[in-house]
């Protein structure tokens, strides 16, 4: 049998946040990055009460929509046999996917290239861009009194996205959630020389300008927007791969004129990881702020040094999520069905 099916919604009174305290930018970035920016970093220049923070309100916008679409094919059990496979394809924007518990965390965390106030339209954070699941089973029955069932459940989908931004505050208004521009070139940022101390190995303006390019080449993302803004959770992860194994035994008897089972069960979680232990891996973000401020130079342009993780420059964001969600499992059962 075949199925498909389409779905779109439209935001109407989606919530946004707002900060009724932040006034509006009043300069500018020199260089490449010529982002709008506060010209200070006080509360003096960017709050409407500098006594005060954040004044948060809730609001309405129609700014939003999600689409999927679903197409599946299911073979009903015949002579033992059953199988389906399903592929979903999902897109969507929103103005905030709500990062945070309270309405100020949320405002707060947003990723944007203006400030949190400038309601910028990105992709969601809940999007799975393509999915496929599927599984398949035979039973057969043998000897009069037993059967086995051998099973195998799949599924290949993207991990989820995220966001590139810098690991300061480049805009000056109190918040780390700034979106990186990403240079085309070494012309395009100044990196200068970083000092040992705080997990940090000392490293040169020019290690750290090729750690940071070798970063872009190695990130398909990064690298289609050079020369552009990064945007919010516009970088897809990798593909994930899972096979899981079933194994079922029935053994079949009466109890007077009753029927009986036991029923014995072995699942194996990402089977393909116990064949090899380069399959069924997961990947996580190990770096999505490869970037640090550090100043300006005499012609007002930003200066930089690159993030280290574990004093190492890093030339890829991803790195293996070692936990149980990347090793295969097994899990036995016995059930007595009367």
């Amino acid at each position: 049998a075949l199925n498909m099916e389409a779905l779109f919604t439209k935001d109407i009174n989606a919530v946004a946040m707002r900060n009724a305290n932040e006034l509006a930018l009043d300069s500018r970035l020199v260089g490449p990055d010529t982002r709008p920016v506060f010209s200070a970093a006080t509360n003096a220049v960017r709050r409407r009460y500098a006594s005060v923070s954040n004044a948060i309100i809730l609001e309405n916008t129609d700014r939003g929509f999600t689409g999927t679409f679903t197409v599946g094919l299911s073979k009903m059990a015949t002579k033992g046999f059953y199988g389906s496979i399903a592929y979903n394809f999902s897109m969507g924007a929103d103005v905030t996917s709500n990062p945070g518990s309270t309405a100020s965390s949320v405002w707060s965390n947003n990723a944007t290239v203006g400030t949190q106030n400038s309601i910028e339209l990105y992709n969601s954070q809940f999007v799975v861009p393509h999915r496929v699941v599927g599984n398949m089973s035979y039973r057969f029955e043998y000897a009069k009194h037993f059967a086995t069932t051998v099973g195998v459940f799949f599924e290949i989908a993207n991990q989820g996205n995220y966001s590139f931004v810098y690991a300061s505050d480049i805009n000056r208004d109190g918040n780390f959630a700034d979106l990186m521009y990403v240079p085309k070139n070494a012309s395009e940022i100044i990196f200068v020389n970083q000092a040992a101390g705080n997990g940090n190995t000392a490293r040169t303006a020019q290690e750290q300008s090729d750690a940071f390019f070798q970063f872009v080449e190695n990130t398909p993302y990064l690298k289609s927007r050079q020369g552009q803004y990064a945007e919010r959770n516009g970088a897809v992860m990798p593909l994930f791969h899972r096979v899981d194994f079933r194994l079922v035994q029935d053994i079949n008897f009466k109890i007077g004129k009753e029927k009986r089972t036991i029923q014995l069960t072995a699942d194996i979680l990402n089977f393909t990881n116990l064949l090899s232990s380069s399959l069924g891996v997961r990947k996580q973000v190990a770096l999505n702020n490869p970037l640090r401020l550090v100043g300006y130079n005499a012609a007002g342009q930003p200066t930089f040094t690159m993030t280290q993780v574990g004093g190492q420059l890093l030339t890829s964001p991803l790195q293996t999520l070692n936990s149980i969600a990347s090793t295969w499992g097994m899990q036995l059962g016995v059930r007595f069905i009367f």
